[in-house]
């Protein structure tokens, strides 16, 4: 959340608890005086000086209103700049009744003055609203007549000229064609046409490869994660984290090394935490698959479906009732598999895995995994799962599965519902896609307390996604087992049967 939504969601609150009445504030002050509490101290705890003076003035306009019969020197008082936002707080706080009584006095003025509009407005009752301007002005025409006195009607000196769809002067920027031009509208927040130009630009001009991306890659990464919705755009996110998916897809070594290092940094707040995690799951999962398909291909057809058409080319007819009258005895392959490739995020995988382990459990005035965040903690875990999927095969996955099952052991009976989901899948992913004996091997003093754990959370856990998770990890480390204990006994057939021949 940048600043600016920060300040609406403070001009709301208090323009909400204004609004109520004193039986509602009557009934409510105790359990809105704990919030506001609560809502102060975590501001407070903010590095950012806006965000601690938009919490100090909604904190100090909250409780003044919930405690009206507090005389001046006993109400909440904070020294804070007097900014343009602050003052407009501060407007908002204040009592309809003042409010009222000043813009009374305004049109007062006005009127004294002999302004024309405030004389028009004066003349012209309530109940010509909706009724055509001709009209109104011949019936209370003496004001409005006052009020375009003296202008020019027809001079067309003020207009502006407009500017063509295939003018070649248009005001429309065109998109950069060069990395550094690119960070440099993307840096120019003063201009938010040619902001959206370059966002919109910003994946295509990445994924071309340029000769000079390697150099500035998490300059990059960098501006596009600190980006400020400047424009209003609603498209943002989304193109925000496609250009950081292609960024790390096209270098994912030093952004990796990037991303995860300032996801423990003090500074991000955990909307840009979150979307660390995503661009980090996305790219990997697009590493690991064969070059040349994306992610963002994968299930476009489910998401926005087509209208049928209720007519048909004729050969697609005819196609139909010739397969209705065909019997088919096999069916080869309609598609030949693709040809092997080796994995792209198999040598950047530790990366993108162990950096996320190094820090969870430091807690900072921004960030407590174990503590007050913890869905962002469940968010952490189901990462790590899609990034142990993705290193399937790999050389390093036993040793990323080896610090997963440590870490999620360890979390196991984590109160939390969403940091128990976590927990699960990332078992699950881990089940699935480390080697069995390996995974075994790590798992040879707890594997019975694995197996109980997962049958209790089956049957006692309540909540219903929790059960399922379970019930899959737990056919998951069934499975591994058997086919551990098969591959152990045709190696034992082996040897008896080797001994014997001699």
């Amino acid at each position: 959340m940048d600043t600016r939504q920060h300040q609406w969601l403070g001009q709301v609150l208090v323009l909400g608890v204004r609004c109520l009445s004193d039986s509602d504030l009557a009934t409510l002050r105790p359990a809105l005086q704990q919030l506001v509490m609560a809502g102060l101290q975590t501001h407070m705890d903010s590095p950012l000086p806006a965000v601690r003076e938009t919490g100090m003035t909604v904190g100090e306009s909250l409780m003044n209103r919930l405690n009206p019969t507090l005389s001046e020197e006993q109400k909440l008082r904070f020294e804070y700049s007097s900014s343009e936002d602050i003052q407009a707080l501060l407007r908002l706080a204040r009592p309809v009744e003042e409010q009222e009584k000043e813009l009374r006095a305004v049109c007062r003025t006005l009127r004294e003055a002999g302004h024309p509009e405030v004389e028009g407005a004066r003349q012209v009752p309530p109940d010509v609203q909706g009724v055509g301007h001709e009209t109104a002005r011949g019936r209370y025409g003496q004001g409005m007549a006052q009020a375009t006195e003296g202008s020019d009607v027809d001079s067309d000196d003020d207009l502006e000229p407009y500017a063509m769809g295939e003018d070649p002067d248009s005001t429309q920027p065109r998109p950069p064609r060069y990395l550094r031009t690119l960070l440099q509208a993307l840096r120019s927040s003063s201009e938010p046409l040619q902001q959206e130009t370059a966002l919109r630009a910003a994946e295509s001009l990445i994924r071309s490869q340029p000769v000079d991306l390697s150099e500035v890659c998490q300059e990059l990464a960098k501006v596009l994660l600190h980006l400020s919705d400047a424009s209003g755009l609603p498209e943002l996110p989304a193109l925000r984290h496609r250009a950081l998916v292609a960024l790390a897809v096209s270098c994912p070594a030093p952004v990796a090394q990037y991303l995860t290092a300032e996801f423990y940094s003090p500074h991000y707040s955990l909307r840009q935490r979150t979307d660390i995690l995503e661009v980090l799951s996305a790219a990997a999962l697009e590493l690991s698959r064969p070059h040349g398909t994306r992610l963002a291909e994968v299930g476009v057809a489910s998401l926005h479906p087509s209208t049928p058409s209720p007519f048909r080319p004729w050969e697609e007819e005819v196609r139909e009732r010739l397969k209705a009258k065909t019997r088919i005895i096999a069916r080869g392959p309609r598609h030949p598999p693709p040809p092997p490739t080796p994995s792209r995020f198999a040598p950047v995988a530790g990366q993108f895995f162990f950096p996320l382990l190094a820090g969870f459990e430091q807690a900072t005035p921004t960030l407590d995994l174990l503590g007050r965040d913890c869905l962002l903690l469940g968010a952490l875990l189901h990462t790590l799962g899609v990034l142990m999927q993705a290193a399937t095969h790999a050389p390093i996955a036993p040793s990323m599965a080896v610090a997963l099952l440590d870490f999620v052991w360890a979390l196991r009976y984590h109160s939390s519902v969403c940091v128990q989901q976590g927990v699960l899948f990332a078992l699950g992913m881990l089940l699935a896609s480390a080697p069995a004996h390996s995974l075994l091997a790590s798992m040879e003093g707890s594997l019975a307390e694995t197996g109980h754990w997962l049958r209790d959370v089956c049957v006692d856990d309540a909540d219903e996604q929790c059960r399922h998770l379970a019930s899959h990890a737990l056919s998951l480390l069934d499975s591994t087992v058997k086919e551990v204990g098969r591959a152990s006994f045709r190696c034992a057939s082996c040897e008896r049967s080797a001994s014997s021949s001699q």
